[in-house]
């Protein structure tokens, strides 16, 4: 988790600091590559072939494998990849676009999630709202990057 968060931090470091500068296409591209790509396989990693330690530290350890976990792994690694070959197969910036702004869409529904279960009054606690909205924070920022640059 460290290192999808190492990896994705700095890409979306990076790439709102160019985004800030009016530099659209670094920006997608930065998010396309470190972001959505580095951190999409990293999360694959993490999700779908460690999925019994990833399970132990999301408190979601089944004691058995959890497909719908192992699935999120899966979706991760299909944007990742997608991603990687927008940017190094020269699809364009509108490509990196829609591919920015459909995976700052899944995001957005997992915080939307992760605020159900801070306020669900779950007997584990459900949640951290500062996990939530730094979640949040997340999405908002790769539907802007992925805006700027289908715009």
């Amino acid at each position: 988790m460290r290192l999808s968060y190492l990896v994705a931090g700095a890409g979306l470091f990076i790439a709102m600091e160019r985004l800030g500068n009016g530099e659209i296409e670094p920006a997608a591209a930065w998010t396309s590559g470190l972001v959505i790509g580095g951190g999409g396989i990293i999360s694959f990693v993490r999700h779908s072939l460690f999925h019994r330690s990833d399970a132990v530290r999301m408190q979601w350890d089944l004691g058995r494998r959890n497909n719908f976990q192992i699935e999120a792994g899966f979706a991760n690694f299909a944007w990742g990849a997608a991603s990687l070959a927008a940017l190094f197969c020269g699809w364009g910036i509108k490509a990196q676009g829609a591919l920015i702004f459909s995976y700052g869409l899944y995001i957005t529904m997992a915080a939307a999630l992760h605020f159900v279960d801070v306020f669900s009054f779950r007997k584990d606690g459900g949640g951290s709202i500062g996990g939530s909205l730094i979640t949040m924070a997340f999405a908002v920022a790769l539907l802007v990057i992925g805006v700027s640059a289908i715009h």
